[in-house]
């Protein structure tokens, strides 16, 4: 578990780094949150990630990438996550970045055209949820509550992959990760039905044309592949259902269509062997006089 101490450290780092400020807070975090406050520091997505995971979108793709059993960093706790977002809240953090037309360099489109219906867009959702995918299960198990944090209201979005994030940032983006690859190829079932929950697609592929349910049956995670294949099925099911249904109504109106036009057929038939009889009267009547 992250102590206090260590959480203000990992935060004064990351703006002596990027502000060149040093924090003089040492141990309580509500003395950490006013000293930022009163700086006015920024907070970006990259250093709310950075706080909360220990390390960038850059470094977890990297090392999920290497597969070389990078020693994960230690995560916050959920009183720290739950602080930092109450004290900087996505949507402020959000509204401030979209003042700016062209961040990081990106032109031609708006923050909201790039957020596509979400707070934020795919390449800074990419800096807080590929490094939280990476969070270990049973060393944090408060992870499904902080993804919870950064996922309701559609802040931040669930499909959002390292290619996004590497159109400003140099990375591995052949790796195309997206959270639920990362968290399905480390068999969290949890954070995989969280995901899914809050509408991760699990048809997604990554650099190398895999999706989440390849990558968790080549690490042998049986409970995530019967997941993730159950799901395929009952989608598969469905569609065949909705096809079904769409058959039945398109017979139904093609047979009520038929009997439309025997009606009208029979009408006329009827209309022309009336009109034919009183001819043959109306002629008969001429004859006869």
């Amino acid at each position: 578990m992250l102590s206090d101490k260590a959480f203000i450290k990992r935060v004064g780092e990351c703006f002596l780094e990027d502000e060149e400020f040093e924090i003089k807070t040492r141990s309580s975090i509500p003395s950490l949150i006013a000293e930022i406050k009163a700086a006015r520091l920024p907070i970006y997505p990259s250093s709310l990630g950075w706080f909360l995971s220990g390390e960038t979108a850059t470094s977890a793709t990297t090392a999920f990438a290497k597969r070389n059993n990078t020693p994960r960093p230690t995560p916050c706790t959920l009183a720290q996550a739950q602080a930092m977002l109450a004290a900087f809240p996505l949507r402020e953090i959000a509204d401030t970045q979209a003042s700016d037309t062209t961040p990081h360099g990106l032109t031609g489109t708006t923050w909201a055209e790039r957020a596509g219906g979400f707070l934020l867009p795919p390449e800074e959702s990419a800096e807080l949820l590929v490094p939280l995918a990476r969070w270990d299960a049973t060393d944090a198990p408060h992870r499904l509550d902080v993804a919870r944090l950064l996922l309701a209201d559609r802040a931040a979005n669930p499909n959002c992959t390292m290619i996004e994030y590497a159109v400003w940032c140099w990375t591995p983006c052949d790796e195309v990760l997206a959270p639920l690859h990362v968290a399905a190829a480390q068999g969290d079932v949890d954070m995989v039905k969280l995901l899914l929950e809050f509408g991760a697609d699990p048809a997604k592929k990554d650099g190398h044309g895999e999706t989440a349910v390849d990558m968790a049956r080549k690490k042998g995670h049986d409970d995530v592949v019967r997941l993730l294949e159950g799901l395929s099925a009952t989608v598969n099911t469905t569609g065949a259902s909705t096809a079904v249904a769409d058959t039945t109504v398109n017979t139904t109106e093609a047979s009520e269509e038929t009997e439309k036009e025997k009606e009208t057929t029979g009408g006329a038939a009827e209309e022309n062997e009336t009109r034919e009889k009183a001819a043959v009267k109306a002629r008969d009547s001429k004859e006869h006089l």
